[in-house]
């Protein structure tokens, strides 16, 4: 393994990720976390992911102002066609013992940040993981927020985050202690403050609209191009 060019491969790869091709984040995040002692599969896997971005390399994003709002987020339409379409999804998939999530943020109708990580916590069930990424989304939304406020973007009202788990969403709209948060991490309740503040709010979303979804997990074909297809720009998906 010290022959072949691990390193370089996913090196290159997780640049890619980075900037343009967030529909590889997720297996970017896996791969990465065997630098130190790659196996053959692994390389292997890191030439999979290389051979798919040859075959999708007419992928790109797009910005627009006559851009569309998700389906799952209908009610918020309007709100969010007066935020220049400034909106968010967090999503976790619970693991032992670290858990993986995700989010992404969409501005003009493209995708502008997205991450694919492991939680820094130990999450002992859905309802933290899922409340622990969408807290980390916040921190996101938060940055942007600045950023457009820098720039004299006129934003009003909170910014809308796309969660699949109700008991988060309802935890970061519960102020104070209760049998279920007690052990939560002082870091997890920072979306309590943007939720009170009127900064963000939590907005249920069914798993399958679930767009963050595709940086927490390996999803089938149908499902992963289904995502996909809602970062890149409509006439040039494959």
């Amino acid at each position: 393994m010290r022959k072949l060019p691990y390193l370089q491969l996913v090196g290159a790869l997780l640049y890619l990720s980075v900037m343009s091709r967030p529909d590889i984040s997720y297996h970017m995040s896996v791969l990465c976390s065997f630098m130190q002692n790659p196996s053959m599969q692994c390389y292997e896997a890191a030439q999979s992911v290389l051979l798919y971005v040859g075959n999708t390399r007419h992928l790109s994003i797009r910005y627009s102002r006559s851009f569309a709002v998700p389906e799952c987020l209908h009610s918020w339409r309007d709100h969010i066609k007066a935020q220049h379409g400034f909106h968010a999804f967090s999503d976790a998939s619970w693991t032992v013992p670290k858990s993986a999530c995700g989010h992404v943020v969409f501005f003009g109708g493209g995708p502008i940040a997205w991450q694919a990580r492991k939680l820094n916590i130990i999450a002992d069930s859905v309802a933290l993981a899922e409340y622990s990424a969408a807290s980390g989304a916040s921190k996101e939304v938060a940055f942007i927020r600045n950023i457009l406020s820098e720039l004299h973007v006129a934003l009003h009202g909170p910014i809308i985050l796309g969660v699949d788990n109700n008991a988060a969403i309802k935890i970061s709209e519960q102020m104070g202690v209760s049998k279920l948060t007690k052990h939560f991490a002082f870091a997890a309740h920072r979306i309590r403050d943007e939720v009170e503040h009127l900064r963000l709010r939590c907005w249920h979303v069914d798993t399958e609209d679930q767009t963050a979804d595709i940086f927490t997990k390996a999803l089938a074909d149908p499902i992963f191009i289904r995502h996909r297809d809602k970062f890149f720009a409509p006439a040039l998906r494959s």
